[in-house]
């Protein structure tokens, strides 16, 4: 212990080893949080390893002192509030990863930290919306064609990692590799001969063309049978005896 006398009395007799107020000379304070006398000297106790919490109290090898306690060094790398060292805070959405801080949508396509810090995928895998994913489901899934997030549309399906259009696409019709005959085209996902068209009032020249109420199709256009002279009541069936007006007469009695 070395006294000195500060004042001009006994009672301002200080101990100068210990007294924060009086640290290693008269009137020479220790000013700041966690900070103490120590030895005649002001250390700071939240932060210095050898006087960790107060005077004296060492850190052991591979810790730090933090906030005045001893923190093991790896504890840093996953510690928001101490990422990588003491008293650096991540901020709103980060998370610290490796002793960084990471926006925690960076974990959702991160391959060694998928979902998490440290959550790494296998060799065969890739990191998707938070999830390590078998790079071979991206041939097949409709949510995420060819690569992560690439989301097929309406009517298609994914094939071989592209989208493809399963209602008409003739080499992927209704489903994968279903491919159609060269005298067949796709229509609504399923493979029709194209002479069908000739004749189909609902796929009249071609898929999807329906012919209105009263039409027929013939040789692939719709033609309305209650007038057309030369599609007169059926494809095909020309008039040559009467007017129109008396034909068209005769096919009202007729219906």
């Amino acid at each position: 212990m070395v006294v000195y006398c500060c004042g001009k009395d006994d009672n301002g007799c200080k101990d100068l080893a210990n007294d924060s107020k009086n640290c290693g000379a008269c009137g020479k304070k220790c000013s700041g949080a966690g900070k103490q006398c120590c030895w005649g000297d002001c250390k700071d106790t939240n932060r210095d390893d050898r006087n960790c919490g107060g005077c004296g109290k060492k850190c052991d090898h591979g810790e730090s002192c933090c906030g005045g306690s001893c923190k093991k060094k790896t504890a840093f790398w996953t510690d928001d509030e101490n990422c990588g060292r003491c008293g650096n805070k991540c901020g709103h959405g980060e998370s610290c990863c490796g002793g960084t801080c990471k926006k925690k949508a960076e974990f959702w396509a991160d391959d060694k930290n998928c979902g998490r810090c440290g959550n790494k995928c296998g060799r065969d895998e890739t990191c998707c919306g938070g999830s390590c994913t078998k790079k071979s489901n991206f041939w097949w899934d409709e949510k995420n064609c060819g690569r992560c997030g690439n989301k097929c549309g309406t009517g298609e399906i994914c094939c071989g990692g592209s989208c493809k259009k399963a209602l008409t696409d003739k080499y992927n019709c209704g489903r994968c590799n279903k491919k159609c005959d060269h005298d067949e085209t796709c229509c609504s996902g399923s493979c029709t001969k194209t002479s069908t068209f000739w004749t189909d009032e609902k796929n009249c020249g071609s898929c999807g063309t329906k012919c209105a109420s009263g039409e027929k199709c013939c040789r692939g256009s719709c033609k309305k049978v209650s007038e057309d002279e030369k599609n007169c009541g059926s494809c095909g069936n020309k008039w040559f005896l009467y007017g129109p007006e008396e034909r068209r007469q005769e096919l009202r009695q007729l219906w």
